[in-house]
C-alpha cells in the first residue's frame, strides 16, 4: 500500500486531476439546480483534452514533470479566466477586451519561460501537487455526496406529516388519469389584459367549452415556483411543513426533497398509480426516480445549461464576448427540445398503461423565449439587453409571442387527453405564479383550471394551489381533507422563507 502511495505521489497525476476540480467546483456551487449528469460530458472532455496536451508537451519539453506542471499552469489560466473577466466587470476596469488578454499573453510567455528553463527540477514538486489536487478533487466529491445522499428519509416525508386519511376506492372502479400540468409564469386572463393588453378569452372559452372550471379569481400561494410547487404536492403552507425553517434561513434542502417526494405522489402511489414525470432543466423539480422520466436524449448535440455555465467561467468567455464565438446564453435549444418533447409525449399518455399521475411542469411562458406565436424557432437573445436582462417591452413581447404558441398546443393536447382516457382524466393546468417584471402584489394571479368531471361544483373562484389535491382526493378517494384558507406569501431572496401576505382584491373587496 505504501509503496502504490510514493508512486503515486511521483507520478505526474496533478493537472489530470487538476482538469476535473473546477467542473466538480462549478457542480457543488450548483447542487440542487442542476443534475450531476449534465457535467459528464464536460469532465470527459477536459480530461480528454489534457491527456493530448501532455502528449503534446512531453514531447516537446521532453520531461514529462515539465511538461504536466507547464500543463497545470495552463489549465489555471483556462479555467480562471472567466472568473476573472467577471471580477474585472465588477469593478469597471476600463478596455477589460484589452487589459485581460494581454495579461494572460504574458502570463503564457512566463509559463513556457519556466518551463524551458533546464535548472528548475520540475519532480520534486510532485508530492505536494499530487496532494493539493486530490485533497481538491475529493473536497468537492464529497461536498456534492452529501448533498445527493441527504434529501429525503421516508419516515422524514411531507406525506407522513399530513393528517392520516383512509382511502375509499370501490372495487368495481377504474381510477382516473391524474394530470398535473403546469405552466410557469402563466397569468390569470385579467391580469394579461391589464399588463400586457393580451386578450386571453379565447382560450378561456376553449378549456370551458371542453369541461374546465377556470377559476376566476385565483392567486398562487408563493411567487416562487419551488414554494409553490411544494406546497401544493404536499397540500400545505410551507410554515405548515417545516416550522423549522427562520427568516434567516436560506437553505432550501428540505423544500427541494418535499417537492420530489410528496405527500401527493405518495399517496397515489401506495394506492396504485404509476409516475410519469418530465424533465425541466432544473434538477429540484425534476422527478428522476419516476416510473417514467421522459427526458431529451443525454446525447444530444446542444449544450446544456451546465456546459454553458462552465464556458463562460473559462477563457472561452475571451471569445463568447468577443463574438468569435457564437453560442446561445439562454440554453435555448435545450429549452426548446424539452418542451417540444412534452408537447408531443403528452397526448400520447392515455395509451399508456395506468393508473398514472403525471408531472408536467413546463417551461414557458416562462423564459427564455424560444418559440414565435406559430412555434417557430427564434433567437432568444433578442429579447434581452447587454447585461442579459429583459426591460419591461421585450418581457412582454417574448412572453405574449410565447404565449399565444402555448395556448395552441394546450387546446390540442388536452382536447386529446379527455378524448381518448377512459376512465375520465382528471386534469389541473396551472401557472405556479405570475410573470416577472411586475408589482410583488400582482405576480401571485395566475391561471387555474380543472377539469374534475361530476365535482366542479366543489370549486370556486378564489381557490389556490393548496387546496387543489385537497378537493381531488374529497372528490374521488373518499378522503375528508379540510380546505386551508386561501393565502398568498411573498418573501425575497435569498431569505425566501421571511413571508409578507399579499391579500387577495378578490376576498378583501379592494
Amino acid at each position: 500500500m505504501r509503496q502504490h502511495l510514493l508512486r503515486f505521489l511521483r507520478a505526474p497525476c496533478y493537472p489530470f486531476l487538476f482538469s476535473l476540480y473546477p467542473i466538480l467546483a462549478l457542480l457543488a456551487m450548483n447542487a440542487g439546480e442542476v443534475r450531476a449528469s449534465t457535467a459528464l460530458r464536460s469532465l470527459l472532455l477536459s480530461l480528454l483534452l489534457a491527456a493530448l496536451l501532455f502528449l503534446l508537451l512531453r514531447h516537446f519539453l521532453h520531461q514529462k514533470h515539465r511538461a504536466a506542471v507547464t500543463l497545470l499552469a495552463l489549465e489555471v489560466v483556462f479555467f480562471a479566466y472567466g472568473h476573472l473577466y467577471s471580477f474585472f466587470r465588477q469593478k469597471h476596469v476600463a478596455n477589460i477586451n484589452l487589459v485581460l488578454p494581454l495579461l494572460t499573453t504574458a502570463g503564457v510567455i512566463l509559463i513556457f519561460l519556466l518551463a524551458t528553463a533546464r535548472r528548475l527540477n520540475f519532480s520534486r514538486v510532485a508530492p505536494a501537487l499530487n496532494s493539493l489536487t486530490l485533497g481538491l478533487v475529493v473536497f468537492v466529491s464529497l461536498q456534492l455526496t452529501f448533498y445527493t445522499a441527504s434529501p429525503v428519509r421516508a419516515e422524514n416525508a411531507a406525506g407522513n406529516r399530513l393528517p392520516q386519511q383512509t382511502v375509499h376506492i370501490p372495487p368495481d372502479q377504474p381510477l382516473p388519469d391524474i394530470y398535473y400540468i403546469i405552466l410557469d409564469s402563466y397569468a390569470r386572463a385579467d391580469r394579461l389584459q391589464t399588463l400586457y393588453g393580451y386578450d386571453n378569452s379565447r382560450f378561456i372559452q376553449q378549456l370551458q367549452a371542453m369541461g374546465f372550471y377556470v377559476a376566476s379569481c385565483s392567486q398562487s400561494n408563493y411567487g416562487r415556483t419551488d414554494l409553490s410547487l411544494t406546497s401544493a404536492l404536499n397540500m400545505d403552507y410551507i410554515q405548515r411543513l417545516h416550522p423549522e425553517l427562520t427568516p434567516e434561513t436560506i437553505s432550501r434542502t428540505s423544500v427541494f426533497a418535499d417537492l420530489k417526494h410528496s405527500a401527493v405522489r405518495q399517496i397515489l402511489e401506495e394506492n396504485g398509480y404509476r409516475t410519469v414525470a418530465f424533465a425541466t432543466g432544473f434538477a429540484w423539480s425534476e422527478w428522476t426516480d419516476a416510473d417514467e422520466y421522459i427526458a431529451p436524449s443525454p446525447l444530444s448535440p446542444n449544450l446544456n445549461e451546465f456546459e454553458i455555465m462552465l464556458l463562460r467561467t473559462t477563457l472561452t468567455r475571451q471569445l463568447l464576448e468577443s463574438g468569435m464565438l457564437q453560442i446561445d446564453p439562454l440554453g435555448a435549444p435545450r429549452f426548446r427540445e424539452r418542451t417540444q418533447l412534452a408537447f408531443a409525449t403528452l397526448p400520447e399518455l392515455p395509451h399508456t398503461p395506468g393508473p398514472k399521475f403525471v408531472f408536467a411542469h413546463l417551461i414557458i411562458p416562462h423564459p427564455p423565449f424560444v418559440f414565435g406565436p406559430n412555434g417557430e424557432e427564434i433567437d432568444a437573445a433578442q429579447f434581452v439587453n447587454a447585461d442579459g436582462k429583459y426591460t419591461f417591452d421585450t418581457y412582454s413581447k417574448g412572453y405574449t409571442t410565447a404565449l399565444t404558441f402555448l395556448n395552441a398546443q394546450m387546446e390540442s393536447i388536452l382536447a386529446r387527453i379527455i378524448a381518448e382516457s377512459n376512465p375520465p382524466p382528471v386534469i389541473i393546468v396551472q401557472g405556479d405564479h405570475g410573470p416577472w417584471l411586475q408589482s410583488k402584489e400582482r405576480a401571485f394571479d395566475i391561471l387555474n383550471a380543472y377539469y374534475l368531471p361530476g365535482h366542479a361544483d366543489d370549486l370556486y373562484p378564489t381557490i389556490s394551489p393548496v387546496n387543489s389535491f385537497r378537493i381531488v382526493f374529497n372528490a374521488y378517494f373518499g378522503t375528508n381533507y379540510p380546505l386551508l384558507p386561501d393565502y398568498s406569501y411573498a418573501s425575497p431572496v435569498p431569505n425566501i422563507y421571511r413571508f409578507s401576505f399579499i391579500p387577495n382584491p378578490c376576498q378583501t373587496g379592494k
